[in-house]
């Protein structure tokens, strides 16, 4: 088994989000920065269909069950 190790993350957006969520699943430590505040006014521009796919394939491999049920949305 993998070292547990800490790990600071700077910035919220689709990738910081899925690298930290990843990280706490295999029993890392994990902080995550992020400049602005949340909630805050979001459009949805990384709700593309590659995206999409980008997030069912890490679901699966790292056994993220609630993150693939958002990458099937609108199928």
């Amino acid at each position: 088994m993998a070292k547990k190790c800490a790990v600071a993350i700077v910035g919220s957006g689709f990738s910081g989000s899925i690298l930290a969520r990843v990280l706490a699943v295999q029993g890392h430590d994990v902080v995550l920065f992020e400049r602005g505040r949340h909630p805050r006014f979001a459009i949805g521009e990384s709700t593309t269909p590659l995206a999409n796919l980008a997030l069912e394939r890490l679901a699966r491999r790292y056994g993220l069950t609630d993150c693939y049920h958002l990458a099937a949305h609108g199928r």
